[in-house]
């Protein structure tokens, strides 16, 4: 069974390469092992090494990455992420029989999804429940929008409001105060932290007697003072979570 589903990722827009470096590393069981902006080094970078996932652009300044992935011996599991929704190619993806086909832009959820199904074909078995990538339709406008939990960073009262903060900085606003919105969430995978407050319990990188801290987030979000027996208590036994 493979643990860590080695990645390479291969881009040649460093903004879109940092996403999916940073989309890498908030997979679990996932890890980067290289980054390439060229299909030829990446070419290289394959015949010599091992990886099990190539997360790759298809239009590359030197050469077309699926004519690339065509000539190697040896070919690794493929995610395509392109902002080219083409027919042709989706068809020419179907016969290197791809993990997946995403278009730009791209969310967390839809990529983790796609690292899910990868998982499946490497070790013939699905993910844990705690590993699964579920999501929650929230109300709005007299309709429902799908917003996966991976995708939430925090969640803030504001009144009879909640804004759901959510990766690449934007904010959804929901017209439901925050402890209505509370009860569509796991129990398991969030945490209350202060009456305005609500996290991710993975996202949380430190913490003190009165503020946390979160990874990819700027912002240090306070600790109310009935909320922190339980933050602790949650807490323990958490390998990435450290006292500052």
């Amino acid at each position: 069974m493979i643990n860590s589903i080695r990645c390479v990722i291969l881009e040649d827009d460093p903004t879109a390469a940092g996403l999916l470096g940073k989309y890498v590393d908030e997979t679990e069981n996932a890890e980067c092992v290289a980054t390439f902006d060229r299909a030829l080094d990446t070419q290289h970078f394959l015949l010599n090494h091992d990886a099990h996932l190539l997360i790759t652009d298809i239009k590359l300044p030197d050469m077309d990455s699926l004519d690339m992935i065509e000539s190697l011996p040896r070919q690794p599991l493929v995610i395509l992420v392109t902002a080219h929704n083409s027919a042709s190619y989706a068809t020419k993806g179907y016969r290197l029989d791809v993990v997946d086909y995403l278009t730009k832009p791209l969310s967390y959820g839809l990529f983790k999804e796609a690292v899910r199904k990868t998982w499946r074909r490497l070790n013939g078995s699905s993910l844990n429940n705690d590993q699964l990538d579920d999501y929650a339709v929230f109300e709005q406008h007299g309709g429902g929008v799908k917003v996966y939990y991976s995708d939430i960073r925090y969640l803030e009262s504001a009144r009879n409001y909640t804004h759901v903060h959510l990766l690449g900085e934007d904010i959804l606003l929901l017209r439901k105060p925050l402890q209505e919105v509370v009860k569509q969430l796991p129990q398991l995978r969030f945490l209350q932290i202060h009456k305005s407050y609500v996290v991710p319990l993975h996202l949380i990188a430190a913490f003190t007697a009165r503020e946390v801290k979160l990874h990819h987030v700027k912002e240090v979000l306070p600790i109310g003072r009935t909320y922190k027996a339980q933050l602790k208590m949650r807490m323990v036994g958490i390998k990435q979570s450290k006292r500052l």
